[in-house]
């Protein structure tokens, strides 16, 4: 795939997610201006625009290093390159996470950026002792760390514990999620938990396969796929269950679904459901077509079936190829004891020897027999000329 269109496909994602985020903004009125201690429009358009590519960070770091950990072997270079995935998804986080705390604390607080002491001290504060602080300087402090990490470790059963520690990362930004003493605040934060992570590790997945299209080798992305969509049926289950948990708790009676939030409720649903079906059918389309296709015919299709295997969550396990060997030929996927270069091979026949030679040995040409030798000389022995037999 060409270096425009990996290039193009975060590209598209995020200026999506940008125009979605600010037609909700303006449709909600989630950025209209405060009646006390209005921050002014920088920071109530920041806040959320901030938390966006929060968002987007912690999906590229947490599903690069599931893929990696899960789909991808530590031998070949698709492994590192989803390694720096996740690093740069990790360091976007970093970053994304303390503007989102600096302009929380503008926002809650009211104030006006300075560089006094006091504006400095009211930060801190705010940083050490109010828990959306707290929270944001977790999170801030959990992804530099992993940023750190995923550059420098590629044992693969060190990465297991990486991949752990990116999810912790997520629980800070749970536990905002829902009112503290609320009724079900427990519930919902568990909910919210597992729905953030289902959701970090799908499209996370799909973005680093996106990635990393020219990293495969011939024939190798038909079986990262049909791993990934092992990831991706799970991921559509904790999502779908976690929602439906999160959205009971917040909608309560079916009459609230005539609500704005209702109505926000049912439009998720609708679309998770055409993501479940269009998924299903890719898994039988994209996937199969792929295990037997050629290299070239692999990467002018990848972006898109990658796409619709992220899209629909596929199904378990990999398809395969009427042989059962994924789409690969039978020399590439048996052990290297099975190939026929590997077998014992005759030695090669024995030219004949020239009658030439024989005669000046005092022997006869040969017959045709399998020896190829000189016969013995009529007197059934050699000349004297010869020396002896050769």
């Amino acid at each position: 795939m060409p270096r425009s269109v990996r290039v193009l496909g975060p590209a598209v994602l995020t200026a999506v997610a940008l125009i979605a985020t600010v037609v909700a903004l303006s449709a909600g009125g989630g950025a209209a201006p405060l009646d006390f201690q209005d921050p002014g429009p920088v920071t109530r358009w920041g806040v959320p625009i901030a938390k966006l590519f929060v968002n987007l960070g912690a999906a590229g770091m947490i599903g690069a290093l599931v893929l990696a950990v899960w789909a991808l072997s530590p031998e070949r270079r698709e492994f590192d390159r989803a390694l720096d995935v996740a690093a740069a998804s990790a360091g976007v986080l970093t970053v994304a996470s303390a503007a989102t705390g600096f302009l929380s604390f503008l926002l809650v607080t009211g104030k006006s950026v300075a560089f006094d002491d006091a504006f400095g001290a009211s930060l801190g504060q705010f940083l050490t002792a109010i828990p959306l602080g707290q929270a944001w300087l977790a999170t801030t402090l959990i992804a530099a760390a992993v940023t750190v990490l995923a550059f420098a470790v590629r044992n693969h059963t060190a990465l297991v514990f990486v991949a752990v520690l990116a999810v912790v990362a997520l629980v800070p930004m749970a536990q905002q999620g829902h009112a503290t003493g609320s009724v079900g605040h427990n519930e919902a934060i568990t909910a919210l938990g597992l729905h953030l992570v289902g959701a970090a590790v799908w499209l996370g997945g799909l973005l680093t396969l996106v990635l990393l299209q020219r990293s495969f080798e011939p024939g190798r992305l038909p079986i990262v796929l049909a791993r990934y969509s092992s990831i991706a049926l799970i991921c559509f289950i904790v999502v779908a269950v976690s929602g439906y948990a999160s959205a009971a708790l917040r909608v309560g009676e079916w009459a609230e679904l005539a609500t704005p939030y209702g109505g926000l409720v049912i439009a998720k649903v609708a679309a998770l459901i055409a993501l479940g079906l269009f998924g299903a059918w890719q898994r039988g389309f994209w996937i199969r077509r792929l295990s037997g296709a050629d290299a070239a015919s692999q990467r002018a299709a990848g972006a898109g079936s990658a796409g619709a295997v992220g899209a629909g969550a596929g199904g378990e396990g990999g398809d395969r190829h009427p042989l059962g060997t994924s789409g690969r030929s039978w020399s590439q996927s048996s052990p290297s004891w099975a190939s026929p270069r590997a077998w014992p091979q005759p030695s090669p026949a024995r030219p004949p020897p020239s009658p030439r030679r024989c005669r000046r040995s005092g022997r006869r040409p040969p017959r045709s027999s399998p020896a190829n030798r000189c016969r013995p000389g009529r007197n059934g022995g050699a000349s004297s000329r010869s020396g002896g037999p050769t």
